[in-house]
This record gives C-alpha cells, sequence and structure tokens, in this order.
C-alpha cells in the first residue's frame, strides 16, 4: 500500500514500478488539480477483495468501477482536473521534477551550515524532493511560521516531530519564481535576527 499524497506528480515515476497492490494519493498537491481529487490504484486480483463504499449491486466485483460511487460529481473539478492533466503533459515529469528540485535546492544550500540554522532535510538529493524543512535553534516551529507568515507573507507549515526535529515545512510550486527562494533566505535571515 503507497500513500503517494506527496509524490504523485512530484517525483517521476510510473504506478507500476512501484510494484504495490494499492495506491492513493491527492491530486491537488503537485498535479495541481482542485482539492477534493484523488487518485485510487487497485492491483486487478486485488479489486474483489475491496468492497466499494456505497453499497453497488450493478457493478461486476473485480470491476474498479465498483469504487467510484461519490454520489453528485461536481462537473468543474472534473473539467479542471483534465487541464491541470494537459499542463502537467506540457511541462513533462522530468522537467517538473527538475524545476521543483531546483528551486528547494536554492534556497536550503544558502542556509545549510549557517550559524543555529537547522535543515531538517537531508542533504542527499536522492533522498528529497520540493519539500523541504527548516528550523532555527531554540526558535518554537509555530512562532517561526506565524513570523513567515505575518512578517513577509510566506506560508509554512509547522511540522514537527518531538524528540526528533523542530521546523516548518517549505513547499515551492512549479510556478514559484526562482527569486522567492532567495526571498525565503532573507527571511530566514531577518528571523535569526528577530529571534536572537
Amino acid at each position: 500500500m503507497v500513500d503517494a499524497a506527496h509524490t504523485f506528480a512530484h517525483i517521476n515515476y510510473t504506478i507500476p514500478e512501484l510494484n504495490c497492490d494499492y495506491f492513493a494519493a491527492s491530486l491537488h498537491k503537485w498535479l495541481c488539480a482542485p482539492v477534493g481529487l484523488g487518485i485510487l490504484y487497485v492491483k486487478a486480483e486485488k479489486i474483489p477483495d475491496v468492497w466499494p463504499l456505497f453499497g453497488d449491486v450493478f457493478t461486476d466485483r473485480d470491476d474498479i468501477r465498483k469504487l467510484e460511487h461519490m454520489g453528485t460529481r461536481p462537473v468543474h473539478q472534473v473539467l479542471a482536473l483534465s487541464e491541470a492533466i494537459r499542463f502537467y503533459r506540457i511541462l513533462g515529469a522530468d522537467l517538473r521534477e527538475g524545476r521543483l528540485r531546483y528551486l528547494s535546492r536554492r534556497w536550503m544550500d544558502q542556509v545549510r551550515g549557517r550559524e543555529r540554522v537547522v535543515v531538517n532535510t537531508p542533504a542527499d538529493p536522492a533522498r528529497h524532493g520540493a519539500l523541504g524543512n527548516v528550523g532555527i535553534k531554540g526558535v518554537d516551529s509555530r512562532d517561526l511560521a506565524s513570523f513567515f507568515l505575518d512578517r513577509h507573507h510566506i506560508l509554512t507549515v509547522e511540522k514537527s516531530m518531538k524528540d526528533l526535529f523542530t521546523g516548518v515545512r517549505v513547499t515551492p510550486g512549479i510556478p514559484t519564481p526562482s527569486g522567492h527562494a532567495d526571498r525565503f533566505v532573507e527571511a530566514i535571515d531577518d528571523a535569526l535576527q528577530h529571534f536572537d
């Protein structure tokens, strides 16, 4: 079972390469589709074992369509999904992944090793994509996230694990201008002074 919420349309791979029985992902995160859309893959031989969410008496047990029932479908989401897929195909998986990795490295490489700055994301680019996590020693990650938003209008998300790391998640997107990574570095420098 693969929870691909942060990899689908972010890292270049295909579902068959994973050789998994079940695969699920949100489509709004990296495909840029509307919130509320997702993908569910079930290996063909596993489909009969999965019960539909709603009682389905018209579809065969081994037909994946028995899992499609969701009530009234918002047509605007379906239309927007096809546009998101079209945009994805225009750029291609390799270009998208490369762009996202570039944006994350652009800010991480500038702040990694600075005094009091803790980059919780591995330096090895094979171990991460666009997502990064950064903290400042002695600063509560909730305060840091509020500082970035209130003072610099940069949205980060507090993501800490007790006794393991503390920091904020930084997530660039495909349309993020390169200069925004540099602005984030300036915001980190400002935070170092503010929380001194």
